[in-house]
């Protein structure tokens, strides 16, 4: 029984680093999304958005 407790938490923080490391390279690229693909002219105004969307996605994603 205590083997399978071990694996099971050694899996999920496995997938939890991966999903951490995941949303990390998502978020250095949301800036340049959001300027080139969905048309906001300004830099800076493209970087403000991308900030309010890691901020409310953080905030009010976990449900």
């Amino acid at each position: 029984m205590r083997a399978d407790y071990r694996s099971i938490v050694l899996t999920s923080c496995f997938i939890q680093f991966v999903v951490t490391l995941s949303l990390t390279f998502v978020n250095a690229f949301l800036t340049l999304f959001i300027y080139e693909d969905l048309g906001v002219s300004d830099l800076s105004k493209a970087a403000l958005w991308s900030g309010l969307g890691t901020f409310l996605g953080g905030a009010y994603g976990d449900g």
